[in-house]
């Protein structure tokens, strides 16, 4: 057998003195990675955070590390405390056997037509509910609004609530956990973030034992969970619970929020896209459309597609290497890390073309499946492929022809919206458009 010759990948070292290229990678990890991968390759290493980094950009090799050798790509090492505290043990940031088993059992949970339908209508409740308030030339931060209506969503369909009260609970206390999560500020940043933490999970226990003495399903996720944990000691279970149920809500709440922020300011900029939606949603003449109608708004589908492949939800996905492992001919060793961007992937114009420009029309004729496998990667690849994907292309397909049936957003900025790309690829401080009432619709 020959042997298999391997090489190291061309390193980078920052000019300035310091461990690592924390400050680069801080301001603006986007452009950072985008001028790493263009000047120096699809493979190469540099130093952050005090640990080796590899950014891998050939979707060849990216198929190894996300899907034919994942085993060996964990998803965390030495994950911080903080990230422990909001997280916990769970589907998303488990590892081994206790991951596969849960997986094995929520992932059905997220790809049932029955299971589709009731988490894909609670988005049309949400988003009809939510404009009602709206008013024709009033300014909105987008982002707040999308916000509000997937948290009102994800609070129906995986928690099972339905108060107001309890619904402007929930919203509450996650998004402002995740804000101190996300802001990184120390000292009375950190006092607050556990105070609140705290107070969520007291408010998750209120409702874990509102629904153990209900002991009615409401085709929620939680009655789910409930049900397949019974035979789990108490302390156990509300761990269990708890982290699950913290994990899909912030994971399925900022990152599909943002994404629907995009596709809006999107096609503010871009009238054709626009006017094409609206004609379709005119012609399918549905005040509330459902999940059966998923079919009938393929526009609307083709532009999420192009804004998650402009805006993808996470702008890096990063996996620990458990063991020394070959990648094309590069070895990396044990220990290390690796960051794939989806952010540089998908404006490489060896994979598409005209990079950076907006068009939906890319994708006629080739559904949501890129020309080159593992070039797109909104979410994810592999055995950590997202779970909620399908919800995602059905419930942004329907929330983008629900909203689009009685409003116009417009976007009247000049200057170019910055990019805030932690945890969820949105822009800085919101984004404010203009409402305008179509006139064709009463």
């Amino acid at each position: 057998m020959p042997e298999i010759l391997v090489r190291q990948p061309p390193s980078v070292f920052p000019s300035h003195p310091g461990p690592g290229f924390d400050a680069d990678f801080g301001r603006d990890p986007i452009a950072f990675l985008s001028r790493l991968a263009s000047q120096h390759g699809d493979m190469v290493h540099f130093p952050l955070r005090n640990q080796p980094i590899y950014l891998v950009s050939r979707p060849e090799w990216i198929a190894t590390v996300l899907s034919e050798q994942a085993d060996r790509f964990v998803r965390n090492i030495g994950i911080d405390p903080r990230q422990r505290r909001l997280f916990g043990i769970s589907v998303t940031t488990g590892e081994g056997d206790f991951w596969k088993a849960d997986q094995a059992w929520i992932r059905p949970e997220f790809q049932g037509p029955e299971h589709l339908a009731f988490y894909t209508n609670s988005i049309v409740e949400a988003a009809l509910s939510r404009s009602q308030g709206w008013a024709d030339g009033q300014e909105i931060d987008v982002l707040e609004e999308m916000c509000e209506i997937t948290m009102r969503a994800l609070a129906r369909c995986l928690w099972g609530l339905e108060g107001v009260r309890e619904i402007d609970e929930l919203s509450a206390l996650i998004q402002l956990v995740l804000d101190l999560f996300l802001s990184g500020v120390p000292k009375e940043g950190d006092r607050l973030f556990w105070e609140y933490c705290e107070r969520l999970d007291d408010f998750i226990e209120g409702v874990l034992k509102a629904r153990l003495a209900d002991g009615r399903d409401r085709g929620d996720l939680l009655s789910r969970l409930v049900r397949v944990t019974a035979k789990d000691d108490r302390k156990d279970r509300f761990n269990r619970l708890r982290d699950h149920m913290v994990s899909l809500s912030t994971v399925g709440f900022l990152p599909f929020a943002s994404a629907m922020c995009w596709a809006w300011f999107l096609l503010a900029r871009h009238p054709d896209s626009e006017a094409a939606l609206h004609g379709e949603v005119d012609e399918a003449a549905l005040a509330r459309p459902e999940a059966k109608d998923f079919t009938r708004f393929p526009v609307a589908r083709r532009i999420l597609a192009e804004t998650l492949r402009l805006y993808p939800p996470l702008f890096h996905i990063v996996r620990h290497v458990a063991v020394d492992t070959v990648v094309g001919d590069y070895l990396l060793p044990a220990r290390s890390a690796v960051m794939v961007s989806p952010s540089v992937l998908h404006r490489d114009a060896r994979f598409f073309d005209e990079p950076d420009r907006f068009r939906p029309d890319r994708w006629v004729g080739q559904g949501i499946q890129p020309r080159v496998p593992f070039s797109y990667l909104p979410f994810g690849a592999g055995p950590r492929r997202c779970m909620g994907e399908s919800f995602a292309w059905m419930s942004g397909s329907l929330l983008l022809a629900t909203v689009a049936r009685r409003w116009r957003l417009r976007w009247e900025g000049n200057e170019p919206v910055a990019v805030d790309a932690f945890f969820a690829v949105r822009p800085v401080g919101g984004l404010m458009m203009r409402l305008e009432r179509r006139p064709s619709v009463i």
